[in-house]
């Protein structure tokens, strides 16, 4: 069950990072936290997609981020949040082949989270018994494909109810899969 009409993975660019986000523009910041910022953006099909930019807290090798992303661009379920690419920023002076920043680029899902229709009694009018079950369904086969599918057992288990977005037909996506790094590397 793949994800139906993404575009295909792609390593991107600085400059098609700033194009989509317009120099990261702050009126195109739509959440910051404590792992970096979430950017909507648009690229070349003019779809809008997320854009989240990770400031890595420890030095870690561009090769072991390049092979950690070359697994993550295989995750593509109907029921994930599919990444449709990255850049990666490397230190070019004292740190050699050593990443500073990722750059994400997610898939668009806008029909807000789980947690939102749960919690506001408009939406909350929109889930019927046969949604919600669809959606439980949904839930269950995303987490099925992430601890048996690519790598068997490499999902990290630390769904939150906030993680679970629904698509404009209120089909269940997960988002923030905490997908274990190698040691070194540690999670993103």
């Amino acid at each position: 069950m793949l994800s139906m009409g993404l575009p295909p993975y792609h390593v991107f660019t600085l400059e098609e990072m700033e194009d989509a986000t317009n120099n990261f523009d702050p009126s195109n910041l739509a959440r910051e936290g404590s792992e970096g910022q979430l950017y909507r953006g648009w690229l070349r099909d003019s779809s809008i997609y997320l854009v989240k930019c990770l400031k890595l807290k420890q030095k870690h090798s561009q090769q072991s981020l390049q092979q950690h992303m070359e697994v993550i661009s295989k995750l593509r379920h109907r029921h994930l949040v599919s990444v449709l690419g990255h850049y990666i920023v490397t230190f070019q002076n004292h740190h050699p082949n050593t990443a500073s920043t990722v750059f994400i680029v997610l898939e668009h899902v806008a029909n807000g989270s789980l947690r939102d229709h749960l919690t506001d009694w408009i939406k909350r009018e929109y889930l019927k018994w046969p949604q919600s079950m669809r959606i439980a369904v949904g839930i269950t086969r995303g987490i099925q494909f992430l601890d048996s599918g690519i790598i068997p057992g490499m999902y990290g288990n630390d769904l939150k109810i906030e993680n679970i977005l629904l698509d404009k037909t209120l089909t269940s996506k997960i988002s923030s899969y905490n997908i274990s790094l190698p040691s070194k590397v540690g999670n993103f």
